[in-house]
């Protein structure tokens, strides 16, 4: 609503989250998908014909893991703004500590709640002035029924991790879930709340950001020769700053999360209730979909939990 482009008409990358198609869908645009390789990144060969065809108002890009988007990626991105004359968006949501700038962009966004224990928060810089995109600076107020919830979800599953109980555990999870199904329609922006902003200043950014690049490291070393597993990312020259997660692929993803979780290690099968036809027309969004698994690699886990990562995936017996 705040964005008076002449099209309405917006693209993503097949593999993205809701949160970031829904307020679009909600306003009545019209959303088309852009292919990912398996390496998640952009298929140039998807996204100028789409471009070309589609026209779209505005264009969604994501740096997946800590990595930066390539040379080729950012021809194409460029060549994509001339063709449509779209609002560039990028969102650093999995790579937050990413100092890079690249001249394409219009607008960088992110959220802080997979980064920081906090309830809410994000972030949304304007690098240039765009005609048509018009944001309020004052107006915004709490959303305190949110931020109340998911306090209480996150203090519920710090006792979980403490206590080891799986009935608190649950509690958490079902206050968390309500409080997001409660504002799944609601998409007007809020301020990001005061009591989130004192626990985010009182982190330390640069052990965080130490912490998750060490994880990262140990896991990558130690499951390189694993037959259980692929990388999603080969190399970890790819990974430019702190990443939000180690993603891999695995065969059978039901059976290899479950055993993880019986060993009380959690990884996520990311963004699995995103999928729609329009996104998976091609069969390395499908296979992204279906197989990719994140591990946790957090500043909450040391060398140690790493370790235990390893050597459990390595007893599997999937």
């Amino acid at each position: 609503r705040y964005c008076k482009t002449p099209s309405k008409r917006a693209i993503f990358p097949a593999f993205t989250c809701r949160s970031v198609t829904d307020p679009f869908i909600q306003e009545g645009w019209d959303c088309r998908y852009y292919d990912v390789s398996t390496d998640l990144r952009i298929k140039l060969e998807s996204i100028i014909p789409l471009s070309e065809s589609f026209r779209p108002g505005v264009c969604i890009v994501h740096p997946y893991f800590g990595s930066e988007l390539t040379e080729d990626e950012l021809q194409a991105l460029s060549l994509v703004k001339s063709l449509s004359g779209c609002l560039m968006v990028e969102d650093k949501t999995q790579c937050i500590f990413s100092s890079s700038a690249h001249e394409v962009f219009d607008v960088i966004v992110g959220s802080y709640r997979k980064w920081f224990p906090i309830p809410d928060g994000s972030f949304l810089h304007l690098i240039r002035t765009v005609p048509g995109l018009e944001l309020p600076d004052t107006g915004y107020s709490d959303n305190e029924p949110f931020v109340s919830m998911m306090s209480d979800a996150m203090y519920l599953r710090g006792v979980f991790l403490q206590s080891g109980d799986e009935e608190i555990k649950a509690i958490s999870r079902r206050m968390s879930s309500l409080a997001l199904t409660r504002i799944d329609g609601a998409i007007e922006p809020h301020r990001m709340s005061n009591f989130s902003l004192n626990l985010m200043s009182g982190s330390d950014s640069v052990d965080i950001q130490k912490k998750r690049m060490e994880n990262y490291g140990y896991l990558h070393e130690g499951l390189r020769n694993s037959n259980r597993l692929k990388f999603v990312k080969e190399s970890t020259a790819e990974i430019k700053s702190a990443p939000l997660y180690f993603p891999i692929y695995v065969r059978d993803r039901d059976s290899f999360q479950e055993a993880l979780s019986k060993e009380k290690i959690y990884a996520t099968a990311l963004w699995e209730s995103s999928a729609s036809p329009e996104m998976v027309s091609d069969t390395d969004v499908e296979y992204i979909f279906n197989h990719i698994l994140v591990i946790p690699c957090d500043q909450r886990y040391g060398r140690a939990d790493m370790e235990r990562v390893i050597d459990v995936i390595g007893n599997l017996n999937v």
